[in-house]
């Protein structure tokens, strides 16, 4: 048995191609493009995406479409205000924030939606009431 070959040394190095380059305004994943603009770019809003039911979306259950659209307009109000940037680490904080505030981090995921969607309707119409609080006030 001494001369028993159980393996030969390879001697050629597979060549990988290397990748051409890609239009780096054009992004090539969905982590790549904003929360806030994924559904103008993609067709689906990133809350679908991050609770990974985008065939909700593409379904009829308008109900959950409108919680989608709900949590995604919230986002985007919070950008647009300055309290957070445009990234997906942003976006999961506020999502784990409504999580938090509404003890659903364990629910379904549709479940969460529902629930997250009905708090940042509420908060929502916190912030006007702020509004409408300041216009009075400041007459």
């Amino acid at each position: 048995m001494p001369d028993t070959v159980f393996r030969s040394p390879v001697s050629q190095i597979a060549e990988v191609p290397t990748p051409e380059a890609q239009n780096p305004d054009v992004p090539s994943t969905i982590a790549e493009v904003s929360p806030a603009l994924q559904e103008e770019l993609r067709g689906v809003p990133y809350s679908a995406t991050y609770f990974d039911v985008k065939e909700i979306w593409n379904s009829d259950k308008l109900t959950l479409k409108e919680d989608l659209k709900a949590i995604d307009q919230y986002y985007r109000n919070r950008i647009e205000s300055g309290e957070f940037k445009d990234d997906i680490k942003s976006f999961e904080t506020i999502i784990k924030m409504a999580e938090k505030v509404t003890n659903c981090s364990n629910s379904s995921s549709t479940m969460r939606i529902m629930k997250i969607a009905e708090w940042v309707k509420f908060m929502d119409r916190v912030k006007d009431i702020d509004k409408h609080w300041e216009m009075y006030n400041s007459s």
